[in-house]
């Protein structure tokens, strides 16, 4: 994140894959000064508000629901954030 604002996560743009499966949950780790905050997760996107005061690394998690075999997916990219 260069800026404050909300970070959006979407699923690819496939129509097979927003078919089979949907964000169900977002959780956020790491965040030791507050600064971040869920906004939303529910089908093929999530977002959360990040305040970006300060450098630091958090982890989030984007769970993500396979509707063929029940299972629940978690996808957990590393996000940097460097205040400008």
């Amino acid at each position: 994140m260069k800026e404050a604002g909300l970070v959006n996560v979407r699923l690819v743009n496939d129509p097979n894959v927003k078919q089979r499966f949907q964000i169900i949950s977002l959780s956020i780790a790491g965040d030791s000064k507050g600064e971040y905050q869920q906004r939303t997760a529910a089908g093929d996107s999530a977002s959360f508000y990040g305040k970006n005061l300060t450098a630091q690394s958090i982890y989030f998690s984007v769970y993500v629901l396979d509707s063929v075999t029940g299972a629940v997916v978690e996808c957990d990219p590393t996000v940097l954030n460097v205040p400008t």
